[in-house]
């Protein structure tokens, strides 16, 4: 019962947390505190903070991929937020295999992508994902829970990065993609 309280104490403070942040986000009342960074760590961090509970899901999670030559300039806090997000939203809404990767897209970009082997059903609209408080459909239609802020603070957090957030659904995967900007892998201040 001890165990039991305090994973609902400390989910509780991560979703009050999570509403701050999206607040904060959403009203640009956020500032980047951006640096020279290690991405792999973010990434690796962000898989720690959700280890255990993806454990409890029987989801798999790995990286299958990761050629993003260190250091890239970010805000390692919020990108490791975003990533969180990512990671939860595919695991609590994807299927029971997670596959993250992170590397240079042809034109020079950073792309942090996860891929899950799950379908969203018909039902589910895309485009209003990015909206807050919307979580896989309405809530007659959905599966599963959630507060629907891990897709719209992750989209802001890629914006405020000049980068973007893209999901696309196949028929037996989802994909949510992390665009960040080329110079951002080659940033030198003067």
């Amino acid at each position: 019962m001890a165990r039991a309280a305090r994973r609902s104490c400390q989910h509780l403070r991560e979703l009050i947390e999570t509403v701050i942040a999206f607040s904060d986000v959403s009203t640009d009342d956020l500032a980047l505190n951006q640096s020279h960074e290690d991405l792999r760590r973010a990434l690796d961090e962000a898989l720690e903070i959700l280890g255990p509970g993806l454990d409890g899901k029987a989801k798999t999670v790995r990286i299958t991929q990761f050629s993003v030559p260190d250091p890239v300039y970010i805000d390692r806090s919020q990108i490791k937020l975003a990533l969180t997000a990512l990671i939860e939203n595919a695991a609590l809404h994807g299927g029971d295999h997670l596959d993250l990767s992170a590397q240079i897209s042809p034109e020079g970009h950073i792309e942090i992508s996860i891929t899950d082997d799950g379908q969203l059903g018909a039902e589910v609209d895309l485009d209003a994902l990015y909206r807050p408080f919307v979580v896989g459909g309405s809530l007659n239609t959905r599966k599963v829970g959630g507060l629907g802020l891990g897709l719209p603070l992750t989209r802001k957090i890629g914006e405020l990065h000049g980068g973007e957030l893209d999901v696309m659904a196949e028929d037996a995967s989802t994909l949510e993609l992390i665009r960040l900007p080329a110079w951002r892998a080659n940033f030198t201040p003067d």
